[in-house]
């Protein structure tokens, strides 16, 4: 079992991973602001963290972009697992969360501390859900956005992963925008409380674990020519039909949203690394060039080329 706790806070834009002993977890501090901290998770395998108690930040947002389940010990409220594509707001004073994963699959996920200072410039009644945390923040009792994990959608991926490419040089602007980028983000979890698919059945642990298999089945797929939902049914012995619901009633998203998404997130990383474009178009398993820039503007918004000249 692997333990870690957080570095020291960094004042600057910029990661900075810091590994386990035995390599397998990197934990990254991209900024902290007066107002905000934001830290990116990844690695393989079983882990356990234990974080610091932070004064200034007494509220954490966590979002879990891959891992079957990662366990969060906190106030009772708030304890129990969060699953992939799932996130939860929650405010307990002294807060010192406790994470952890069992299992051999790789895993990624976010968190944010919050001070209460941000919200204020929030709307202060949206929702049932938001008054009554809002209103128990204000009394200091410990609290959790909702009952039930709040999905993390594709467009809240695409602003806290774009928080890992963006940066400022200018202090005041640094802080301002990462600031706004958190409350973009806290916008987008409470207007999850108002889509109906809250009021989905929950999800079955045939239904986890049905997307956990073909999760890997997507995961050590070299190209998307490698599997297709006929083969994914006939190799896990379920009904299309079954496959497709399940997945993405656990995931969020269909099977080849996952896909494209894992191939995107890929490639953002590979040109970053400095990868020529065609290269990395191989490596995401596209034949071409081409068709792979084609994809990557689609998903992206501007093409590996201008995206290349940013970094």
């Amino acid at each position: 079992m692997l333990n870690g706790c957080y570095s020291k806070r960094q004042e600057h834009i910029g990661m900075k991973a810091r590994p386990t002993l035995d390599g397998k977890r990197k934990e990254t501090n991209i900024i902290s602001t007066p107002l905000c901290s934001i830290s990116f998770h990844k690695g393989t395998g079983s882990f356990s963290i234990h974080c610091q108690y932070r004064k200034n930040f007494p509220i954490a947002l966590i979002m879990v972009s891959r891992g079957f389940a990662i366990s969060v010990k906190a106030s009772a409220a708030a304890s129990g697992p969060i699953h992939t594509n799932r996130c939860r707001l929650f405010f307990e004073k002294g807060l010192r969360p406790g994470f952890s994963y069992k299992g051999t699959e790789k895993w990624e996920f976010f968190e944010i501390r919050i001070s209460p200072l941000l919200l204020k410039e929030l709307p202060a009644s949206i929702c049932p859900a938001w008054d009554s945390f809002m209103k128990k923040l204000e009394k200091n009792k410990a609290t959790v956005l909702s009952e039930s994990d709040v999905f993390y959608r594709n467009d809240v991926k695409d602003i806290t992963y774009s928080l890992l490419q963006d940066k400022i040089a200018e202090p005041v602007l640094r802080e301002k925008y990462f600031d706004l980028k958190v409350q973009e983000i806290l916008l987008h979890v409470v207007n999850e409380l108002l889509s109906p698919t809250q009021t989905d059945p929950e999800i079955t642990d045939r239904e986890h674990m049905l997307a956990l298999k073909i999760k890997r089945v997507l995961d050590s797929a070299q190209t998307s020519r490698d599997f297709t939902i006929q083969y994914l049914s006939e190799v896990l012995d379920i009904n299309e039909t079954t496959l497709k619901k399940s997945f993405k009633k656990v995931t969020g998203m269909s099977i080849y949203r996952y896909y494209l998404h894992k191939q995107m997130t890929l490639a953002q990383r590979l040109l970053n690394e400095g990868c020529p474009v065609t290269d990395v178009a191989l490596k995401v398993g596209y034949s071409t060039a081409g068709h792979f820039s084609h994809q990557f503007k689609k998903y992206f918004g501007t093409n590996p080329k201008n995206f290349k000249k940013r970094l």
